[in-house]
């Protein structure tokens, strides 16, 4: 069996999970004028130094360090379970048709369902700290955050081709219900 909307589904998981992983590690995720901040740190240019940054860990306040330590952990573990659901996927594209294979691409919906509700979660709650005044106003949101919800909408949207491959497996006859 081909094997079509897996493969597929792979790809866009893997771009979900790269989305995910350059978000997580990069400290854009709020810019301003010269300055900008992650989710591990917070970096300016520097006005008389030829445009040297300088980066500073984010650990200000024990209030600031809780939700920001929910927000990095939320993000960790969707891709720990996107990374997982790359695995399931090649195992399921690698073996033949059964109903151990079965198992896997359904375990693989519902770690891809976690995983978009974990980075989705992370993005939201950083968005209403955003709003409620955490940051010094001024700030928007740059290309990490981007980056990072659009993993999350991704990752969030790969079940849909996965249910179609349930839908055609010969396992379970020529289009069966799931």
């Amino acid at each position: 069996m081909l094997k079509s909307f897996a493969k597929l589904s792979l790809f866009f998981v893997t771009v979900a999970t790269v989305l995910t992983i350059v978000g997580l590690s990069t400290p854009k995720w709020l810019s301003r004028n010269g300055h900008y901040q992650g989710i591990w740190e917070y970096c300016y240019y520097l006005t008389h130094a030829d445009g040297a940054v300088k980066c500073l860990k984010l650990d200000i306040l024990a209030d600031f360090e809780t939700w920001m330590n929910a927000i990095r952990a939320l993000v960790i573990m969707s891709v720990v379970a996107e990374a997982f659901c790359i695995v399931l996927l090649i195992f399921y594209i690698k073996r033949e048709d059964g109903h151990a294979n079965l198992t896997r691409i359904r375990a693989a919906i519902i770690l891809c369902v976690l995983a978009g509700a974990l980075c989705l979660s992370a993005v939201v709650l950083y968005a209403v700290q955003k709003n409620n005044g955490q940051f010094i106003k001024g700030y928007n949101f740059a290309w990490s955050f981007i980056l990072t919800t659009i993993g999350g909408g991704v990752i969030s949207l790969v079940p849909i081709p996965l249910l179609v491959e349930i839908r055609k497996s010969r396992v379970l006859g020529a289009y069966e219900s799931i």
